[in-house]
């Protein structure tokens, strides 16, 4: 995991609003069998890195994918405001990253009929900098 992830799943988990729904629920790439919802999955898409005519400037820009799944409609759209509350424009310090911006690039609503779970998509574009 990358060090932007783990200060993206810090920020969540340490939110009352997030937490008071999933507690500690906040998984990388793969949800467990059969868990208990509602639960966010999140995963590093890309990320590019930003170079001057001297080399590398430290800056990056993160592409996160979070999803948030619930077994009801309201219930995912809850959680999923209350993620944006958190993410949206912030700018922090968090577990050592220097976090110059949060901005959400593209929202979806999903519905698996097979597990009958209701999902909203968050595509985050995150500018910071490079920790090694």
């Amino acid at each position: 995991m990358s060090v932007i992830e783990e200060a993206i799943r810090n920020k969540l988990l340490n939110d009352a609003n997030v937490s008071a729904l999933v507690g500690t629920r906040i998984y990388t790439n793969e949800i467990p069998q059969k868990p208990t919802y509602p639960v966010i999955l999140y995963e590093q898409i890309n990320s590019e890195r930003d170079f001057t005519m001297q080399g590398p400037s430290g800056i990056v820009t993160t592409s996160i994918q979070i999803r948030a799944y619930d077994s009801n409609y309201s219930g995912v759209k809850d959680l999923t405001t209350k993620i944006r509350q958190v993410l949206n424009g912030l700018t922090e310090t968090i577990l050592g990253v220097n976090i110059f911006g949060i901005f959400l690039q593209n929202e979806s609503d999903e519905y698996d009929e097979d597990l009958e779970i209701n999902s909203t998509i968050l595509d985050y574009s995150i500018s910071h900098d490079e920790v090694l």
